[in-house]
């Protein structure tokens, strides 16, 4: 979602589930991240190496619930009931099936460019009040990908061809020896 503007089009809430329930109240998505892992291989006593790509991370992220008004508090149980669905064998409604998880399908534009699709809950925190009269809720999230091959070596790039006289006349004199060898070899 590459024009996503926060500042024309603010996003408050998050839908979660399919079909999507939008989440009461002031939804803040926290910490989402698109990462990927890296192998370093070095040999012993050598600079340099090699990097293979090993796959994409899982995003774990942090969600913020502000509860402001009863019509928050009305909306917030049948949302943190979908919310707190546990993983177990039947698919819950708006779940996605993934063989061992039922992880909820999750819309959210920070998310989408974390691409994070599905994900579960981790742990849900007891409504907090504040200051202002509200009450902020959070919970944590681990997103769910479903597992593929994605091992792939980096190639680099070829070193600069040295500039260095010595090398440049050793060279020099090697490709005029290789030429009287080859001369050589054709009258021969």
């Amino acid at each position: 979602m590459s024009s996503f503007n926060p500042m024309e089009t603010p996003i408050d809430s998050i839908l979660i589930g399919d079909p999507p329930i939008e989440s009461p109240g002031i939804c803040r998505v926290i910490g989402a991240f698109d990462a990927r892992k890296w192998e370093k291989i070095m040999g012993p006593g050598w600079s340099g190496g090699f990097s293979r790509f090993m796959g994409m991370e899982l995003c774990d992220y942090g969600l913020e619930f502000d509860l402001a008004s009863d019509e928050d508090w009305e909306a917030w149980w049948p949302f943190k009931t979908l919310l707190c669905t546990l993983p177990t064998g039947r698919t819950p409604p708006g779940a996605e099936k993934t063989g061992a998880f039922n992880a909820l399908k999750v819309i959210h534009p920070w998310l989408i460019d974390a691409r994070v699709t599905s994900s579960v809950l981790v742990k849900l925190y007891q409504p907090v009040k504040q200051d202002q009269g509200h009450f902020t809720i959070k919970a944590d999230m681990l997103a769910f990908r479903m597992p593929k091959m994605q091992l792939a070596k980096v190639e680099g790039s070829a070193p600069p061809e040295k500039l260095d006289p010595y090398d440049q006349r050793i060279k020099a004199l090697s490709d005029k020896i290789a030429a009287r060898n080859a001369a050589g070899a054709n009258t021969g």
